[in-house]
């Protein structure tokens, strides 16, 4: 064999691949599935922004209201009613969420697609496709959080230079 029928059968094998129904069925799922992800991402985001502007406002109010406070504190004991409990959370939640907004779209996809993997290997006979770029997502998953997330330099670099 020589190089000539080598080349020649990597691109009909190539050629029978990409013109495939199983191929375009991956392509499919790959694309509703991160349409799924993007809509949502942006969902849950915008979600974790009124989270995060409503601790910025109150945090504003709460210094002008600092003194009402003190003294209602004094009268009940020091208690909070139901009413400020749920504000606490909710302020608690939205600014320990708010950091990891864009951990969002690559986490949800890396999910999506593991359910597209495992549809499309209990049905069709082809996963490849979606398990690679779900190999992707997950790369993008750790350089998103060596880049953005992690505060130490040398943890930054080391995850820089596993990838």
């Amino acid at each position: 064999m020589d190089d000539d029928d080598f080349a020649q059968s990597i691109l009909n094998v190539i050629k029978e691949t990409i013109t495939s129904p199983d191929f375009y069925l991956q392509v499919l799922a790959i694309a509703l599935t991160m349409a799924v992800a993007w809509v949502l991402a942006r969902a849950i985001r915008r979600r974790l922004g009124m989270l995060h502007e409503d601790e910025s406002s109150e945090d504003q109010v709460a210094v002008s209201v600092a003194s009402d406070e003190a003294a209602a504190s004094d009268v009940s004991g020091g208690r909070r009613t139901v009413k400020e409990s749920a504000q606490f959370f909710q302020q608690r939640v939205g600014s320990l969420t708010y950091p990891l907004r864009d951990l969002i779209f690559p986490a949800l996809s890396a999910m999506l697609l593991g359910v597209a993997v495992a549809i499309m290997h209990e049905f069709f006979d082809q996963q490849w496709l979606i398990q690679l770029v779900q190999g992707f997502n997950f790369l993008t998953l750790a350089y998103i959080i060596a880049t953005r997330i992690a505060t130490s330099h040398a943890m930054k670099y080391f995850t820089l230079f596993v990838m």
